[in-house]
This record gives structure tokens, sequence and C-alpha cells, in this order.
């Protein structure tokens, strides 16, 4: 579950709660979700600002959960919304990025829609990004509550079983170093045999895994 700093500080008792629960496992979505360099129509972090955005962020989410995340997730992700070098960075402050290679909620009204677009992605290996409360009341995934409830029985039909991030790439939530692979963005091309969907959880299966995790912006629409 990838949150962001400032939602954390804005929903302390939802952050406490997400903590508690076996399904979610914290990781960081920035301070305020600006991206690293321009993409879509982002607010843009100045070069820096950028060590804050990662650093200040994860403290805000360690004090208010007594978890340190390990695992980063670029705002708008690596490949259009950061460079190279600020993967490295954010490698070098101790967090591993990761990408996804499946996703669809976003300003996307149709719940079977973004059942369609993840499912036609998914994989041993695969990563998926969804939003956490996307309902009618956040534009920006206004299906995602419903098409949650579709994908996750799709998923086990195809004999998926949900799992956590650390789970499917192997590190354990309390180990916080970062390895020969903190120099490049997850994304889960690497994991024959697994697959995650970010929003909660992660499957795991005979034929693979898959993790469902959620991105949240600054106040979690």
């Amino acid at each position: 579950l990838f949150l962001t700093g400032l939602w954390a500080q804005t929903n302390p008792q939802d952050a406490e709660s997400l903590r508690d629960d076996p399904l979610f496992e914290i990781a960081n979505h920035s301070l305020e979700h600006k991206a690293f360099r321009p993409c879509y129509t982002l607010p843009v972090l100045r070069n820096e600002e950028k060590v804050a955005a990662v650093s200040e962020s994860e403290q805000v989410i360690k004090q208010i959960t007594g978890k340190r995340p390990y695992y980063f997730r670029f705002p708008g992700g690596s490949i259009e919304c950061a460079r190279q070098r600020d993967v490295a960075l954010v490698a070098a402050l101790g967090e591993q990025p990761v990408d996804w290679t499946a996703a669809g909620d976003a300003y996307q009204p149709d719940p079977q829609a973004v059942v369609d677009s993840v499912m036609a992605n998914i994989r041993p290996g695969a990563i998926v990004a969804l939003h956490m409360h996307g309902s009618e009341q956040t534009p920006n995934a206004p299906a995602t509550d419903e098409a949650i409830a579709l994908l996750i029985p799709e998923l086990r039909s195809q004999g998926y079983e949900l799992v956590t991030l650390g789970q499917l790439l192997g590190h354990a939530e309390q180990d916080v170093g970062v390895g020969q692979e903190g120099m490049q963005a997850h994304s889960g091309r690497s994991l024959p045999g697994r697959a995650v969907i970010h929003s909660a959880a992660v499957a795991r299966s005979t034929r693979g895994s898959a993790v469902i995790s959620s991105l949240n912006t600054p106040t979690g629409c």
C-alpha cells in the first residue's frame, strides 16, 4: 500500500489501521505526490526537493505507523515521471523503487473496463497498480472499489492467491537494506512464476502470484 506522507498525516487513524491489517504492506509514495520530472499534469519537484520528498515521507509514515517503508513508487511511475538518476537516488536513500505492469483505473468510470485492462496484462511476475479510495466520490479513480470486487474473484478463478509485495519479491519486512536490484525499479519482469497487483494484497498460485496494491494521492483522492 503506497501512501504519501501527506495522506498519512491527514488520516493517521486510517494509516494505523492499515498497519495492523496483515493484508497490507506499508510503502512510500512520496511526500506530496509531485513528479520527479514533468509528466501528465502532476506538479514537479525541483532537484533540491527530491531527497525530502522521499525521506520526509518515510519519516512521517514511520512516525505514524511505526514501520519504515522499504518500497517506493514514483508518482506517475519511474518510466514516465522519473529519470534513472532519480531511481538511483531513491535506492541510495535505502528504498526499493517498484513499478507496475498492469493498471487501468485512472479516470475510468466503468468497473469492467478496469478489470479487462488489468486481466489483459496479468501474467506470472506482473505488478498491477490501482488507487485506494477509488469510488464515485473520487474522480481520479471512480470505479476502483467495484472493479476490485470483480477482479479478485477473477484472479482466484485463474489460480492466483493473494500475498504481499514483500512475499512476491522475496523481501522480509524487517529487512530495509537495498541490494543490487536497488538501482532499477522493480517491474516484475525478472520474477518468473509470480505477479503483483498494487492495491492491498498479492496473489500466489500454482500458476504464479499477483499483488494488488494501492496508490494514494496527497489526500487520498
